[in-house]
């Protein structure tokens, strides 16, 4: 059980070498303009799930909902503009390290703006409707979670 959130991120990544950390040296200046975009998908682990009846109650523990998957969009990710230097050229691992940096901010910026609060709002209402379809309206489902993240 999950939701689902896309997204994408757009900015420049300047990159200037320095003296010795004293002071930058701007002949060295580089930056990539980069686009990464993706879905971000939350859910709850149902594996671990603990129901058990009391009457017309429905007891359900979950785990905390969690990021299940992040998958990138290829086919739009990737250099927009690309500002080299040979002073100070752009490596593979330059790119590398701002897909890493753009996944970082994509879930961060995914569970700041609620994506986990989502997905267990979600699960909450499709376990409810799965038991009262199945039980009928006069069940009530309870839920508790299992520790914060």
């Amino acid at each position: 059980m999950g939701v689902s959130q896309d997204y994408c991120i757009v900015d420049k990544y300047p990159d200037v070498e320095t003296f010795f950390d004293l002071f930058d040296l701007p002949w060295t200046a580089n930056s990539v303009w980069y686009r990464y975009a993706g879905t971000l998908k939350a859910g709850v682990n149902m594996d671990t799930a603990e129901m058990w009846p009391e009457g017309t109650v429905i007891h359900v523990t979950l785990d905390q909902p969690y990021i299940i998957s992040n998958t990138p969009n290829m086919d739009i990710s990737g250099v927009l503009e690309e500002n080299n230097n040979i002073l100070n050229p752009i490596h593979v691992e330059d790119v590398d390290e701002i897909q890493r940096e753009c996944i970082r901010i994509s879930e961060e910026n995914a569970v700041e703006g609620g994506l986990l609060e989502e997905a267990q709002i979600q699960a909450e209402s499709d376990i409810t409707t799965l038991f009262k379809s199945a039980l009928g309206d006069e069940y009530q489902v309870t839920f508790e979670w299992r520790g914060a993240q």
